[in-house]
């Protein structure tokens, strides 16, 4: 199963060597991506920093990178960068097998690159695809990539590894470089998003781009054949599940959860003992209709003394109540 992710625009501040225990590899569109780059190299600092939008020191930083491009030091991609997405994905920790799945299944969709492979080889960059960098006479990013056949070469290369299916992980931002419909209809491919949400309310940006990165890993993690197989994903920490009521045939649900599925089940059990504590079964109530029955067929003075006890009961038993609640 191949799987698309969107690309982060932040880069990790450590030096990452080319080390690997996969083959590295160059980006795919590698030759499409200089026009870029040669575009980017004409812009003066103050073009630059309009179209990246980003502050003094950062348009420093990429001047700087583009106006001597291909002397900087490469990385490798999914070890590169360094946004939530990837800080899930954490392709670091992977083992040999882990990665040699990712190697295979994964196209990182980028605004320099077009998309690359997970151990395709990179320079550190700042080019976000919403951007509009005009190149080769198109106004876009977008128009730029489709030109240069940037579906097509997704699905080449899906097929060359076999896949079936391709699972959406992109941000909106990114994945509409895609022309799905051409992967489905040309390549016989069929093509599912992965949509994340909130159980209530709206889902936190970063949360969604998390959950993207660990979503990829677990697919490389687990290597599923079919999309049931992905149904057991649930994120680092367990916030997510998988809703089968919203998924369809062309989106597959993940709700998140504020308490994790383990902590949540805990909670289930304990208030099941909770209720069989406080007479839930049938037994217990059968037992206590009976006490009353008796306590009905005694005298005047007894009856007395009985309710005066249970009201003093009640009166107890309320601050024990209010006191727990005070405490949790």
């Amino acid at each position: 199963m191949e799987t698309s992710a969107s690309l982060a625009s932040t880069f990790r501040k450590s030096d990452v060597a080319l080390k690997s225990k996969v083959s590295c590899s160059k980006p795919t569109l590698e030759k499409q991506s200089r026009r870029l780059v040669e575009s980017m190299q004409q812009l003066n600092k103050k073009q630059l920093k309009d179209l990246l939008g980003v502050s003094d020191a950062i348009a420093d930083l990429n001047f700087n990178r583009f106006k001597d491009f291909y002397n900087q030091k490469e990385y490798i991609a999914s070890y590169l960068y360094d946004g939530p997405a990837y800080k899930g994905l954490n392709a670091m920790e992977m083992n040999d097998e882990e990665l040699k799945t990712l190697e295979k299944s994964l196209c990182i969709l980028t605004g320099l690159y077009g998309y690359v492979k997970a151990f395709d080889v990179i320079q550190p960059y700042r080019l976000d695809m919403g951007k509009k960098l005009q190149a080769d006479g198109c106004k876009n990013l977008y128009d730029y990539w489709k030109t240069q056949n940037i579906t097509k070469s997704i699905g080449l290369f899906a097929k060359q590894n076999g896949a079936k299916i391709v699972l959406n992980c992109a941000s909106q931002e990114y994945a509409k470089v895609v022309d799905f419909a051409m992967l489905e209809n040309d390549f016989d491919i069929k093509v599912v998003n992965c949509v994340f949400k909130a159980n209530s309310g709206r889902l936190a940006s970063v949360f969604a781009k998390q959950a993207r990165g660990m979503m990829v890993r677990y697919v490389a993690t687990t290597n599923p054949s079919t999309l049931d197989d992905l149904q057991g994903f649930s994120g680092s920490a367990g916030h997510f599940r998988y809703s089968g009521v919203e998924s369809n045939g062309t989106d597959i649900v993940f709700e998140r959860f504020e308490t994790p599925i383990t902590k949540r089940a805990g909670n289930y059990i304990q208030n099941q003992k909770r209720k069989v504590v406080n007479g839930g079964g049938g037994e217990t109530n059968a037992v206590q209709r009976e006490k009353k029955a008796k306590r009905d067929t005694g005298s005047k003075e007894q009856m007395s003394t009985q309710v005066s006890t249970h009201r003093r009961g009640t009166r107890r038993s309320s601050r024990v109540v209010k006191a727990k609640t005070e405490e949790s």
